[in-house]
């Protein structure tokens, strides 16, 4: 029998059912026996559901108003209309005042008691004048009448069944009991009943007095069943069994006078006890529970058997060896592996039904594959809709690199024959850094170079056609194969051979000139000829290729036949020596999409990559989206209640008129606990916005109806995995999604299985697969109802909310699609790091504690770097500047009263006197250090949301969200008032995150890694404000700034370029001698010495609390690290407030280290050219000398030297260059930073004459001179010489001392070029690429060419 038939019923007898004689004496206990054990005659009433009722448990049934096949809400609208118009015709039986619900109710509940004591009574009646005897004599069925009951009754009562064995059976009975009432009163379908259970039932709902009458045939009681009934009493037979037991207490309870039963037994329900249960369950719109089962059952068996379908890889393969397949790869993917999946899909044929396209996706996702390859998909690409392209269709959600190759010549159809495409997902597709498909346009391969800086692999995917059957084919699709396409193409060029033997000869000559650089080859071929001693296994094996099968080493034996019809295996993976295949599976026939066979293939990822890869730890979304109006709104009434509760401006207030008569552990104590509080109350704020529904789907009611139930049952199958202790909230989340979307069955928790949980989570993702294409549509067109509703509402504000989230959705959704197809390959999280040792060698590190110990070493020891600094071993100077430029002396060094010791540097002493002319300038006009609340919205309310920062998670959206309203503004601004005045850092400002990121794609050297130091997002802010804004306008008003510093505002990198260029051609046009030397600052933000960068401050008006604040705070910050594997659990490095632990540097990414590196430089600036250093140029036309020393932006620095008199011998210009280049390195060593010599290079403009014309010396004739900078620990470096023509790429401008404008012109063209073909591989629609055209490219081709000159010949 089918597991999803109803149940059959018992087969009739022949003859008639012998009815039993309607006799009053003894009843024959043989004849009884005899009758029990016989099947029941033809059915009388059969429900729609296949069971069986007597008539007159049938008409019981129906007097109550129940019907088999209805549910109880359908049941009680009629009975309610039923009762509405009987009252209209009958006087005086109910009173209406209105026809409302309530109203409705009542008369129901009313008609349904009435109704049940009249049916009652008439059928124990019936049964009593009958034969009161025939209740032995009722034939019943074998086997249990229904299950054993749950926990709770169907009236919400708990049921209490006896602890103890009862000898009477009255366990037994509590259980027919149940089973009766939840059987009759709910139409649950059970087993058939006998007429003797049907008068059970009907006394147990009857009144007392029915009891009696029925049971003892002797009631006194006025009742209409008792006073009709024309039989004499009899008393009843002593049954057996149940039944005796049930009529022996019956009996005992009629004897003391009293129904009730005893305390070890669950009572029976009284008439009120039924109606208010069936009250309860029309109020609560409860369903049939039966019904809901068996659909639930039909639903679990189908959802379950499609889950053991697609359970996991390994069952699949089990099944598939005993079809012929071979071969085998684990259910569990190690993630050291890559997994390639590779088919002939003959033809996804998507344009009418996407069903080949969901079991492809249905595969993927089954084997966890990282790359799908694919030939003859008989799509032409360019015919095919932007919503229909292959990164849109495989696997949606998840980021992908695909490339794809059709015949771009000719276009039969929008199904052409033949084409290849090579997809890679998520993990992989973090690797590709370059794509590409046939050259000559046919699609005939496919190709995608993947690397991780030490090893490149290219994978290839190729169709090597077969020739045509003129017998089995007609003209025109002889005419459209892929063998006559490219014979076609190949002799409109001249080249009349086989197209199969031109394909066979290109790729060849492709893959040896990979395998010439270097490459490791990894090629999918179908080769429609034999892949071991075929056409193209010949060329592979050719000694410049060397590719062979990795298959059959893997296998152990050769490959069975590829197609279904064929005999020979012409599919095939092939690989150059140095890859191996861990595991490889070939499908059975009729597994995939088309007629080949599946190949599945492991490459371990060290063989493919040279390195590991581990699973990125990503940070939880935050539910905060300041930008959204009803969310921004949400959070700053929350936030705002617990303010005014909490009272915390006010205790900002308080603490800052009182700090000064406490102590400074006080202090601290209480600004950390009022920073706690504030806080908690933000993240509280937070978390009640809104609710988190980051998913991979734009939302719309259509997709949030199928995600909310998603997210519930996820829920309810953790519940059932593991209990919750208190799973009430999920009980009620059930009642309320069950209430909201009555369209859709939700029950509770308990009356699911684990099985068809899990079945309904796979239905339930299968139809958000189905909704994927359409999404972007669904969304667009509830976002335009929203605003049309909110423009009828006359909601302007709204309306503009919603259009600019519209707009900014479609912009983010066209920028993502132009960074797919024009960035090229990034820097990554780093999960691995290289070392290099004493010797040279390097060593790679790839576990996490690994990577965080030696992390936190090595960028711990930089921020240790500026301990070389000269003040810093001089024990008396360090103590009078102090630690952070507070020392008891600072004053003094600014008003030029200090006393300098006789044994200090003196290039320290140049600073501070420097220091001392730049204070001096500002007399008592300091910069403003108090913070307004202006200050703070102007900044917060055009910040960007999506910058990281904060440790403690109270990132942007906290502050600009709370920029709208303003008391919160108050209570922010108040904090930090309050920190700066009293100087005290709360504890979480002194948590900061270092993310490590790679600066040159594939490059994991620890010490070529860039640290980004994430900072409090308020501290950082305070920062910005003081070091960077405030301290810009004053060095603007005062010009505090020297005209060599171009890293300020109203000034670009493209000013300094062209500065540069404009002196080298001053000196050109004099013949004076020339030189430039670039010297590029070492760890330029990690190296500043905290007394320098101190007193640097103070001396560009910056407040001693603001200084002071800033410094101390970096200087005890605990770092944690940021990589791959998420964020360190604790500190890797950190200082103290100790003086031998602190820590030095400004911090990369600090909003002060601009601003303070600005300032330190000034001084160097300053005094480089207090000692006679740069150049003097006098204009022709007005005679005005123009000083300048050097170009410098930030750490870039260009020194000028010019000759000091004209005809200069080299020998001396050179010492003055060297004089100059020593004396910078000197004073940028005071500071405690270096001059990084891998960095530096220098160029030397010196002239001679040659028959009276003048020309430059050469590279050879200048090789004997060499210029040295100083290093920290008092060794010198020798930077190398450039020859003038060479051209070197500075400030991200490519230039030379000539501006030959040839190179830089060159990789302009380029980088165009290199965007045309990013999208010739991967086609935008075209306002993508217009978009991308005027947005990405103007900007990039246009940086740099106000600092070019044209030359003639480039006219």
């Amino acid at each position: 029998m089918s597991a999803l038939a109803p149940p059959t019923p018992p087969a009739a007898p022949a003859g008639p059912t012998p009815n039993v004689p309607n006799q009053t004496g003894p009843v024959d206990t043989t004849q009884q026996e005899t009758q029990a054990t016989q099947p029941p005659g033809p059915a009388e009433n059969v429900t729609s559901r296949g069971y069986y009722m007597s008539s007159e448990h049938q008409a019981a049934v129906d007097g109550m108003g129940i019907r088999d096949d209805d549910s109880f809400a359908t049941r009680a609208t009629g009975a309610a209309s039923r009762v509405s118009d009987a009252t209209k015709n009958t006087s005086g039986a109910h009173s209406f005042r209105s026809k409302t619900t309530v109203d409705i109710k009542r008369s129901y509940r009313a008609e349904c008691i009435e109704n049940a004591k009249r049916k009652a009574e008439e059928f124990a009646d019936s049964l009593r004048s009958n034969n009161p005897n025939n209740l032995q004599g009722t034939p019943a069925f074998e086997g249990p009448a229904t299950t054993a009951p749950g926990k709770y009754g169907e009236w919400g009562q708990r049921i209490r069944r006896p602890k103890g064995p009862s000898s009477t059976g009255g366990d037994a009975t509590s259980r027919g009991h149940q089973a009766s009432i939840r059987g009759y009163v709910n139409a649950r379908p059970v087993r058939v009943r006998s007429q003797q259970r049907a008068a059970k039932w009907a006394a147990r709902i009857a009144p007392s007095s029915i009891h009696n009458s029925y049971l003892h045939n002797n009631s006194t009681s006025a009742s209409s069943a008792s006073s009709n009934s024309p039989a004499p009493p009899v008393p009843p037979a002593a049954p057996t069994g149940i039944i005796t037991d049930y009529f022996q207490r019956q009996q005992t309870s009629s004897t003391v006078g009293t129904s009730t039963p005893s305390k070890g037994r669950r009572r029976i329900p009284t008439i009120e006890e039924l109606r208010d249960a069936g009250y309860k369950e029309q109020r609560g719109k409860k369903v049939d529970k039966s019904a809901m089962k068996r659909e639930r059952f039909l639903l679990a068996t189908k959802m379950v058997a499609a889950q053991n379908e697609t359970r996991s890889a390994a069952a699949r393969i089990k099944e598939q060896w005993t079809k012929g397949a071979v071969g085998y790869v684990p259910e569990v993917k190690d993630d050291r592996v890559c997994r390639f999946v590779f088919e002939n899909y003959n033809s996804l044929s998507f344009w009418h039904s996407q069903h080949k396209i969901h079991h492809l996706n249905k595969l993927l996702r089954q084997f966890d594959a990282d790359c799908a390859l694919g030939v003859e998909l008989q799509v032409q690409w360019d015919m095919a809709d932007k919503n229909l392209r292959l990164d849109k269709l495989l696997m949606p959600g998840q980021q992908k690199r695909v490339a794809v190759g059709y015949n771009k010549h000719e276009a039969f159809n929008r199904s052409q024959h033949g084409g290849v495409s090579l997809a890679t997902f998520d993990r992989l597709s973090q690797f590709v850094m370059e794509s590409g498909s046939d050259p000559h346009g046919l699609g005939r391969w496919a190709w995608m170079k993947i690397s991780s800086g030490s090893l490149v692999t290219i994978v290839v995917v190729a169709y090597l056609p077969c020739k045509s059957k003129a017998a089995a084919t007609s003209v025109k699709q002889r005419r459209e194969t892929v063998y006559n396409q490219q014979g076609r193409y190949f002799r409109s060029i001249g080249d009349v051979r086989c197209p199969r033997a031109i394909f066979v000869d290109h790729i060849g000559q492709q893959l040896a000139q990979w395998k010439q650089q270097g490459y490791q080859i990894l090629l999918f071929a179908d080769a429609n000829s034999n892949v071991y001693d075929g056409i193209l296994a010949v060329e592979l094996q050719r000694e410049e290729i060397r590719m062979v099968d990795v298959c059959e080493a893997a296998l152990g034996h050769k490959s069975p036949n590829s197609h279904a019809s064929g005999t020979l295996p012409i599919t095939g993976v092939f690989a150059t020596s140095d890859l191996a295949a861990q595991h490889v599976f070939q499908s059975s026939h009729g597994f995939g999409l088309g007629d080949h066979r599946v190949f599945v293939v492991d490459i371990d990822l060290a063989q493919l990559l040279g390195s590991e890869y581990s699973q990125l730890v990503r940070l939880p979304g935050r539910k905060l989206q300041a930008k959204r109006y009803r969310v921004r709104k949400a959070y700053n009434k929350s936030l705002r209640d617990n303010i005014r509760r909490h009272k915390l401006t006010e205790k900002y207030h308080q603490l800052y008129q009182s700090h000064q008569s406490m102590s400074p552990q006080e202090i601290s104590q209480r600004i950390n606990q009022l920073d706690r509080e504030k806080t908690e109350v933000m993240k509280c704020a937070e978390s009640k916005c809104k609710r988190k529904c980051a998913g991979k789907l734009p939302n719309s009611p259509k997709v949030s109806y199928w995600c909310k139930r998603l997210r519930l049952f996820d829920r309810i199958r953790k519940h059932k995995i593991t209990p919750l202790k208190d799973p009430r909230n999920l009980h009620r989340s059930c009642k309320v999604l069950a209430k909201d979307c009555s369209d859709m069955e939700i029950l509770q928790p308990n009356d699911y299985t684990l099985e068809e949980v899990e079945a309904r989570i796979i239905a339930i993702k299968d139809q958000l697969e189905l909704l994927k294409p359409i999404t972007p549509e669904l969304r667009f067109s509830y976002m335009n109802d929203k605003i049309d509703e909110a423009i009828e509402e006359g909601n302007t504000k709204k309306a503009k909310e919603l259009s600019s989230m519209l707009e900014r959705e479609a912009l983010r959704g066209g920028y993502q699609e132009i960074k797919k197809t024009t960035n090229k390959g990034k820097g990554q999280k780093v999960f691995s790091i290289e070392q290099e040792g004493p010797d040279g060698t390097r060593s790679t590190i790839s576990s996490k504690l690994d990577i965080e110990r030696v992390a936190g070493q090595t960028i711990g020891e930089r921020y240790r770097l500026a301990y070389s600094a000269p003040i810093m071993s001089h024990n008396k100077l360090l103590r009078d500047v102090g630690f952070s430029g507070d020392g008891p002396a600072v004053e003094s060094i600014l008003r030029g009263t200090y006393c300098y010791p006789d044994d200090m540097d003196p290039y320290t002493q140049l600073l501070m006197l420097e220091a001392t002319v730049l204070f001096s300038s500002l007399g008592e006009q300091g910069i403003e250090d108090w913070v307004h609340s202006s200050d703070f919205q102007q900044f917060w309310l055009h910040a960007c949301e999506r910058t990281e920062s904060s440790k403690s998670q109270l990132h942007f959206g906290h502050y600009m969200a709370g920029a709208h309203d303003t008391g919160i503004t108050e209570l922010h601004v108040a904090s930090l008032n309050t920190i700066r005045e009293t100087g005290v850092a709360p504890d979480r400002w002194r948590n900061s995150v270092t993310v490590l990121l790679e600066k040159v794609f594939g490059v994991r050297l620890i010490t070529k890694l860039r640290a980004i130091c994430l900072l409090e997002a308020d501290f950082n802010w305070l920062n910005k404000l003081i070091f960077a804004h405030r301290l810009e306008v004053h060095c603007r008003l005062h010009g505090l700034t020297p005209p060599e510093q171009f890293a300020k505002s109203k000034s670009c990198c493209e000013e300094a370029s062209l500065i540069k260029n404009l002196t080298t051609d001053g000196g050109r046009i004099l013949h004076n001698s020339s030189a430039i030397t670039s010297n590029d600052f070492d760890q330029c933000y990690d190296r500043g010495c905290a007394p320098i960068s101190g007193l640097a401050a103070r001396a560009h008006g910056v407040s001693q609390q603001s200084t002071q604040l800033m410094l101390q705070t970096m200087q005890s910050m605990d770092y944690f690290i940021k990589t791959g594997f998420g964020i360190s659990e604790e500190p890797v490095f950190g200082g103290s407030p100790n003086l031998g632990s602190r820590l030095m540097g400004l911090g990369q990414g600090s909003g002060a280290a601009p601003g303070g590196m600005r300032n330190i430089v000034t001084l160097v600036d300053n005094a480089y050219k207090r000692l006679g250093h740069g150049m003097a140029a006098t204009s022709s036309i007005s005679g005005r000398i123009f000083l300048l020393a050097a170009i410098i932006y930030v750490d870039d620095t260009d020194l000028l030297h010019w000759a000091k008199f004209y005809g200069i011998e080299d020998e001396e210009f050179v010492g003055q260059v060297q004089e100059a280049t020593t004396d910078w390195g000197m004073l940028v060593h005071a500071t405690g930073g270096a001059v990084k010599p891998s960095k530096s290079f220098w160029y030397l403009l010196s002239w001679k004459f040659h028959k009276g014309k003048a020309q430059l010396k050469t590279k050879q004739e200048l090789a004997r001179f060499s210029i040295n900078i100083p290093q920290s620990d008092g060794t010198t470096a020798i930077i190398p010489l450039e020859a003038n023509d060479v051209t070197k790429k500075t400030l991200g401008v490519w230039g030379n001392p000539l501006n030959q404008p040839t190179v830089p012109l060159v990789k302009l063209k380029e980088k165009g070029l290199d965007w045309v073909d990013k999208l010739r591989v991967r086609p935008l629609e075209r306002k993508l690429t217009w978009l991308s055209l005027t947005s990405q490219q103007y900007p990039a081709l246009f940086y740099g060419l106000i600092a070019r000159c044209m030359h003639h010949q480039m006219n």
